[in-house]
């Protein structure tokens, strides 16, 4: 699959069901290197502007909930996925709120297109002249993990039609989530080396709730509650997303189908209520359960030279 036309599949990764929002903490470090502390910039990733032309992205996610404990994947279980990238040029301020911003607390992004109509992407043309500079390469053969405990799994490379990224051998690790004082080991390649670039730890939902839903269908009284982080260093926010479970026909003077989808940045307080323009597209549109997502997010981001890893942990709650 060429770049050559879109974003790299994890910017994508930020406006799916799996939305990221990511707050630094403390990298890794060797010589030359330097870790990119926390801040409540309104941003998914926390790079540095006008310096960053090299950029890998490691994402673990560990998932539970209710459909999660139908299908038996809610415990010891984590999905692993990395890529490489080089650009033409450094990334600069504008480019990275545009590619990464998250938005403004307790707010909702919607977005509402026609299936039928092909992609648009509306980004500004120098953006995405930006984006068709993207090239995967490679960061050598395996991605490994220490842990206080001993080794972990290791995310091996594969490679598609000239894309190369990582996975664990058999899709997942069993091995539980990674513990605290967990580090990520990239012999470098194509892409250069680092080294003990911290995983940070991020806290799984022990619960959350959907109110007022009939027959799994939201409705415009539906509120959201969640246990909320007990951790220091979490970022402070959770991620919100969902989309419509069918097009729906809308009968105005364009008399199209159309399809909902809606991404809402929420403190991690453990409640919310939706506002009125959402609740008037709950009102008018199909949104059910199975197609929620509530994610907490908590990352390292790491800086070599013009090079940086992002090193993303996420856990997920689906309903």
């Amino acid at each position: 699959m060429s770049h050559s036309s879109r974003k790299p599949a994890l910017v994508f990764a930020l406006s799916s069901t799996v939305s990221l929002f990511l707050s630094a903490c403390n990298g890794g470090g060797g010589a030359g290197e330097s870790s990119v502390q926390p801040v409540d910039d309104g941003l998914f990733f926390h790079l540095p502007a006008d310096k960053v032309s090299r950029l890998g992205t490691v994402l673990l996610t560990s998932v539970n909930g209710h459909a999660a404990d139908a299908l038996g994947v809610s415990t010891g279980i984590v999905t692993g996925y990395a890529e490489f990238a080089d650009y033409a040029d450094v990334m600069s301020a504008d480019y990275i709120a545009a590619t990464y911003g998250s938005g403004a607390r307790d707010t909702c992004k919607v977005e509402i297109y026609d299936p039928a109509d092909a992609y648009e992407d509306g980004r500004d043309a120098k953006f995405q002249a930006f984006d068709a500079s993207y090239k995967s390469v490679s960061a050598g053969e395996t991605l490994s993990f220490t842990t206080p405990a001993g080794s972990w799994s290791e995310m091996v490379l594969d490679v598609e039609y000239d894309e190369y990224y990582y996975g664990f051998q058999n899709q997942v690790s069993s091995l539980g989530d990674l513990p605290p004082g967990s580090a990520l080991h990239v012999p470098g390649a194509e892409f250069p080396a680092f080294e003990n670039l911290t995983v940070p730890t991020v806290e799984r939902f022990s619960q959350a709730n959907l109110s007022n839903v009939v027959d799994t269908k939201l409705t415009a009284s539906t509120g959201l509650t969640w246990s909320r982080s007990m951790q220091v260093n979490a970022s402070g926010a959770v991620r919100l997303t969902l989309e419509t479970d069918v097009p729906t026909l809308v009968h105005d003077a364009t008399n199209e189908y159309q399809e909902v989808f809606i991404a809402c940045t929420l403190s991690d307080d453990g409640e919310f209520q939706f506002p009125d323009n959402i609740k008037a597209l709950m009102a008018e549109h199909d949104f059910v359960t199975e197609d929620v997502y509530l994610a907490r997010y908590n990352s390292s981001t790491t800086v070599k030279g013009n090079a940086a890893v992002v090193v993303l942990n996420v856990a997920e709650f689906v309903f």
